[in-house]
């Protein structure tokens, strides 16, 4: 039968745990709890990175959010230059073919 030093020993191999010495049971449960302290902190520390980079993806959101509104302005602008330079040429064209090329037409009748 085993004693407890050997349980908490194979439970912490089991466990992926360094046993230390591990020659009594007080050693045991102090390297046991130095691991789980160590586990606790690099726990809260990936619990604050993790916050920062939620903080981060949530200010890139919005800088993206921003800039696609800009950008659907920006092609809105786009469209109303591009009909009103459709209409410029359109009426430039319409300019020269009644000003210039119709009298042309009317004198070789």
């Amino acid at each position: 039968m085993m004693d407890a030093t050997e349980k908490l020993t194979l439970m912490m191999i089991r466990c992926g745990l360094a046993t230390g010495h591990g020659d009594t049971i007080d050693d045991l449960i102090f390297e046991l709890e130095k691991q789980i302290k160590n586990t606790s902190h690099a726990f809260s520390d990936a619990l604050k990175e993790i916050e920062q980079l939620r903080l981060a993806n949530s200010d890139l959101q919005m800088h993206y959010d921003h800039a696609r509104t800009e950008c659907d302005k920006l092609l809105e602008v786009l469209k109303e230059l591009e009909w009103q330079l459709k209409n410029q040429l359109y009426d430039a064209a319409y300019e020269t073919v009644i000003y210039t090329l119709w009298p042309a037409l009317k004198e070789k009748e």
